[in-house]
């Protein structure tokens, strides 16, 4: 168990065992059908203290293959969908907040390499490589990823990214435009076309006037009105980016 890879179900633990809990967990019926398809880019966008990062550490200790988290899930919404046994604790999880790793990094130009060697360090520490006897770059966190995927002997499930705040450096450094361009060109090149994201979640509130974005990414602003979700009920789940590509 780790601190950004496989980091537990310790936090969702906390909320559901709170005096006041609202079962979210509807959502994963959601994910589990968005898995390892095309529009497996997911990013939602809500007001502040809406739920966004509870959600992110529900959807950490549902799908984080290092942890058992069936008995949190007992007696949920998501415990009567199909596809809760088939993805219960079957991935290997980052589990990121940009947001701590701005404030690590100590100045927005530092946001990427301090958050890439992070990550380098942890999958070493978790023993997923060892770059003394690996041929793949040591500070290249996409290439890793992809040398470690295409081996023979690891398991192609593949893996799941939950980036919570991904939007803050745009709040925290809003003339920054280099450092945002150097984060924005960093999450493109690790996440977009890469057979190895199963699911891509990301929450945040977008700038969706930032045209370096719109480049890379066509955002498709829905309603939960329009969509069949089971969670339809949810009246705090608003709306839903889906990030698709340019074609």
């Amino acid at each position: 168990m780790g601190l950004y890879i496989n980091s537990g179900n310790e936090a969702f633990k906390i909320s559901v065992n709170d005096d006041i809990y609202i079962d979210q967990s509807g959502i994963l019926t959601f994910t589990n059908d968005r898995i390892g398809k095309r529009k497996r880019y997911l990013c939602v966008s809500r007001p502040r203290r809406f739920g966004k990062s509870l959600t992110a550490e529900m959807l950490t200790a549902y799908y984080d293959r290092s942890c058992d988290s069936g008995f949190l899930f007992q007696g949920l919404e998501i415990a009567k969908d199909d596809s809760c046994a088939a993805n219960l604790n079957q991935y290997d999880v980052f589990s990121v907040n940009i947001q701590q790793f701005l404030r690590g990094a100590g100045e927005p130009a530092q946001l990427v390499p301090y958050m890439e060697s992070q990550l380098l360090q942890e999958l070493q520490d978790m023993q997923f490589c060892d770059f003394a006897k690996d041929s793949f770059s040591a500070s290249n966190l996409p290439m890793a990823l992809a040398s470690l995927f295409a081996r023979e002997e690891r398991e192609k499930k593949g893996y799941i990214f939950i980036i919570d705040e991904w939007d803050c450096i745009f709040r925290e450094a809003p003339e920054d435009k280099q450092a945002q361009k150097a984060y924005l060109d960093f999450l493109r090149d690790l996440l977009k076309d890469r057979t190895y994201v199963k699911l891509a979640y990301m929450t945040g509130i977008l700038p969706v006037k930032n045209m370096a974005i719109q480049r890379s990414w066509i955002c498709i602003l829905l309603s939960t009105s329009s969509m069949s979700f089971p969670w339809q009920s949810l009246k705090v789940w608003r709306n839903m980016l889906v990030f698709q590509r340019l074609t």
